[in-house]
């Protein structure tokens, strides 16, 4: 036994320290943490900074092969041993090694250590910007924004405009992930006026996909086009990959937007190809999200739940909390219109259990809306109004338009569920006041809808007329929202064969796409519409549909409600 291993021998013995691996090499633990700390203030410090930089230079000589894998030991002996440019250079390594396996929270841990020794201030610069994106891909988007408009003034100050397109960049993704859609354009705007001279290159091009992105939700079709197509030709002359994913990308909604669902699936399928082999998680994941969106205007459902699977496996491999419960959530809403209430009442479970992790803030909107939605679709829609009110309350309040339209349109569904149809007219009128809401045609179809069952033609003839001025002909949504209208507006003509007709025509298009509530619902509405004609054959049929359909997706509270409606009908 060499002197060494004889002293660790006596040491372990001794019950101050234990033995915890012996391969690949002894490894020793203290017992506890006041012997360590015990032991190390018995050194004087001029010792323990010698120490600290042999064990630092015994390591690097010891193992060339696995410095990445030990460089934030490494920082931490030479920071110890006073070599602070040593030190500087391993935290850097030890950051990028963690970013590499998605570890973002390690990541920032080393950069801010290394911004504590660093004394350039271009270094300075470098480091605050890295920390900045990492914080953005974790989600903790008021810390980015901190260290974002820290740096910026030192960028304006080296006239480093490069840098400033991407802060602003950087600046306007935050806003937009704080569901502020006409913050996160105004930010980018003001980016772009203020980097007028900057060269053609990533960045900029970059930037002016943000420009772009955020005229196309802010209703800005024809700025969206003009600026996007400047993004795409300087992406493609820059060769700039990422920029010229991300403007694909919305190149495709702005495809979409005019009916032209091949190009828009081209335009996206190319940006997926180009992120993915770049191995770009969050340029992947948002094209895969719009290529999702499109499948589902055109009633792919399956399409678009594989996209969706995508992107959960993908954000959950990467350990991106945030992407993983933003893609539950849009395939959670799927699944509830396909009548698979179960599965989406174990997905809530999942994301808020996701949520609870990272404080509950970012992505909350979304999962306290399908928690919501799935039960309305149980038929309990008194226990979320209240809910819901306060929520849209407090998205005005904030000038919150995302927020105000996700929160006004459950709510609006919530009381046509109850059967307070002017409340639901109310509900969705405040989506459309305050949410500034793009591709709105779904929205005043619903609400004319809601405002015919109210009594309230001449609203409801108003609400039709703005959805016709925007309706997509090939858009399944905007097909049966209409026949929806329709066949409220009919009803309360008193004119039941069109509305009949018009049901008929709604039922067929839920059956033929799988939306087995919104079918259920439907034929119940449609027997109600019978009844009032005293059409009491037709009624019993369309109960009786509702009422296997309801019990098929296991909603008991509603087919309850259908079985007394069916009854009835046998005493009339």
């Amino acid at each position: 036994m060499t002197p060494n291993n004889a002293v660790l021998n006596s040491l372990e013995q001794s019950g101050l320290i234990r033995l915890i691996q012996l391969q690949p090499e002894l490894e020793y633990l203290f017992r506890h943490a006041l012997v360590q700390e015990t032991a190390y203030d018995s050194i004087l410090r001029a010792d323990r900074r010698t120490l600290h930089h042999a064990v630092a230079s015994e390591i690097e000589q010891l193992y060339p092969d696995r410095l990445d894998e030990l460089s934030s030991m490494l920082a931490h002996h030479y920071r110890e041993a006073d070599d602070s440019g040593k030190a500087l250079v391993y935290y850097q390594r030890a950051a990028k090694h963690a970013a590499q396996k998605f570890a973002n929270q390690e990541a920032i841990y080393n950069l801010r250590a290394a911004l504590q020794l660093c004394t350039d201030q271009s270094v300075q610069m470098d480091l605050r910007m890295s920390i900045g994106e990492l914080l953005v891909d974790a989600g903790q988007l008021a810390q980015a924004e901190v260290e974002y408009l820290q740096v910026l003034p030192l960028l304006r100050q080296h006239n480093d405009l490069d840098r400033v397109a991407r802060v602003h960049c950087q600046l306007a993704q935050i806003k937009w992930g704080q569901n502020n859609v006409a913050a996160s354009l105004e930010v980018a705007r003001q980016g772009l006026a203020e980097v007028e001279g900057l060269h053609p290159c990533e960045n900029l091009a970059e930037l002016l996909r943000y420009v772009s992105n955020g005229s196309l939700f802010n209703n800005l079709l024809e700025d969206a086009e003009q600026v996007n197509a400047r993004a795409l030709a300087m992406a493609e002359s820059c060769n700039a990959r990422n920029a010229l994913s991300q403007a694909l990308t919305t190149q495709g909604l702005i495809e979409d937007h005019h009916g032209r669902t091949d190009q828009a699936i081209a335009c996206l399928k190319r940006a997926i190809a180009i992120a993915e082999a770049d191995h770009n998680v969050f340029a992947t994941s948002r094209a895969h999200n719009n290529l999702a969106y499109i499948y589902l205007r055109a009633g792919q459902h399956a399409l678009a739940a594989d996209q969706y699977e995508r992107m959960i496996t993908l954000n959950r491999k990467t350990n991106s909390i945030f992407g993983e419960i933003w893609f539950l959530a849009q395939k959670a809403n799927l699944f509830l219109d396909l009548g698979q209430i179960a599965e989406v009442q174990s997905m809530v479970e999942t994301m808020q259990t996701l949520l609870a992790t990272t404080g509950g803030k970012t992505y909350r909107v979304q999962v306290t809306q399908v928690a919501m939605q799935t039960l309305v679709y149980l038929g309990r829609p008194d226990e979320v109004i209240p809910v819901l009110e306060k929520e849209c309350e407090q998205a005005i309040s904030h000038n919150d338009p995302q927020m105000t339209v996700i929160m006004s349109g459950t709510l609006g569904l919530a009381y046509l569920v109850k059967g307070d149809y002017a409340a639901a007219a109310r509900a969705l009128a405040n989506a459309e006041q305050y949410g500034g809401v793009w591709r709105r045609s779904v929205l005043f179809y619903q609400m004319a809808g809601y405002a015919a069952r109210a009594g309230q033609l001449e609203q409801a003839y108003d609400a039709l007329q703005k959805g016709d001025d925007l309706r997509d002909p090939t858009s399944y949504a905007d097909t049966a929202s209409r026949n929806y209208a329709m066949m409220q507006i009919r009803d309360a003509e008193a004119d039941y064969p069109g509305a009949m007709q018009f049901a008929k025509e709604l039922i067929e298009l839920h059956h033929k796409y799988h939306h087995r509530w919104l079918f259920a619902m439907n034929s119940s509405e449609a027997a109600d519409l019978a009844c009032q004609a005293g059409d009491f054959e037709n009624a019993r049929y369309y109960y009786q549909q509702a009422l296997d359909e309801y019990k098929a997706i296991q909603v008991p509270i509603l087919a309850d409600r259908v079985q007394e409606r069916l009854n009835k009908t046998y005493e009339m």
